[in-house]
């Protein structure tokens, strides 16, 4: 089906080349869908999420108690993103 090809495709993809709706995809794969809408208003896609901090959680109305979860969700992003760019380089 088309959708399982996207969610194929968004695995595939490093996280900073994410579009918003594959930003959407992993809210909702990491348990915070909630925060969907908001996220996909803002126009965050995967450049953006790698920059976002507290202060921009706080901004797009992330609950403080789900805010360490996002922040370290995105902080495996962030190393699984370099270690893809050091494998490049290779």
């Amino acid at each position: 089906s088309p959708l399982s090809i996207i969610r194929k495709e968004s695995k595939t993809k490093h996280p900073h080349q994410w579009s918003v709706s594959d930003v959407c995809g992993w809210l909702e794969g990491i348990g915070m869908g909630e925060y969907v809408s908001e996220f996909a208003k803002n126009l965050i896609d995967g450049e953006v999420l790698l920059e976002i901090d507290d202060h921009d959680l706080s901004v797009l109305h992330v609950h403080e108690t789900h805010t360490e979860h996002i922040t370290q969700s995105i902080a495996k992003l962030k190393g699984k993103s370099l270690e893809e760019k050091a494998v490049r380089q290779w």
